[in-house]
């Protein structure tokens, strides 16, 4: 009897991690959670690159010292708290797509002005006034997308990956950031730019069709690819990547 237990308790564990490896498999696989997961990696990514040497940045062309990183560091709480009441208003206004696209701009823009307008000491300031606007704009509408394109079923193993992702691009960015200004001091501002450019052109690829609750009306093609992925035996979705 505690041999067949045993038994039951083994194969048990083996269908779960069947199951998570196949969850896994299935959301790289699926065109818009792999495209999902890839501009979370970008933009964290860019945003780390600009973040890492940040306070050198701005005590070499802005002459920052200790108290103004605080009061910096002050700004951007305090915005982060205001413009979390208004963003999502705007955000809804606008739609998952458009408002990470808006936050995208607005980080572009305001990456840029940190390094064309060097003169101006309040630039910093501004800079951090508008982080808790794009940030949240950003992040209301990337979760947006995640209900949109991710089987509920599959939500939290997609959580699991972007933290991944994100993480990875937490590690890279900033080391890769400090390397590249000791080359060129506002190089990282720039690609900070130019990768939230990217990240909203990624978006624009996204695949129009949207994965909608089972008791909400017709399944979307999307979601019935999905599914397929989800349920397939490994040995046959190893078969079909072979062929």
């Amino acid at each position: 009897r505690e041999q067949g237990l045993s038994q039951r308790k083994a194969d048990s564990s083996d269908d779960f991690q069947d199951s998570t490896c196949t969850t896994y498999c299935s959301l790289l696989r699926n065109g818009s959670t792999a495209l999902l997961l890839v501009v979370s990696f970008v933009f964290s990514c860019g945003m780390n690159v600009s973040g890492g040497p940040s306070a050198v940045f701005y005590k070499a062309f802005y002459g920052f010292e200790q108290d103004n990183m605080t009061y910096y560091y002050m700004i951007i709480s305090v915005s982060t708290i205001v413009w979390a009441v208004v963003a999502p208003l705007l955000a809804n206004k606008l739609g998952a797509i458009r408002s990470c696209c808006t936050g995208c701009i607005l980080i572009a823009a305001m990456c840029s002005g940190l390094v064309i307008f060097t003169q101006f000491e309040w630039m910093p300031y501004a800079y951090a006034g508008t982080i808790g606007l794009f940030g949240v704009m950003y992040g209301i509408g990337f979760s947006q997308l995640v209900k949109q394109k991710v089987p509920e079923q599959a939500m939290g193993s997609f959580w699991g990956l972007q933290s991944l992702f994100d993480g990875a691009a937490g590690t890279v960015g900033p080391m890769a950031g400090g390397a590249i200004y000791d080359k060129i001091e506002q190089l990282p501002n720039i690609i900070t730019s130019v990768t939230s450019i990217l990240t909203m052109f990624i978006f624009c690829l996204l695949p129009k069709q949207q994965v909608m609750a089972r008791d909400a009306g017709p399944r979307k093609e999307n979601e019935l690819e999905f599914d397929l992925l989800l349920h397939a035996d490994p040995l046959e979705l190893t078969a079909c990547t072979d062929a």
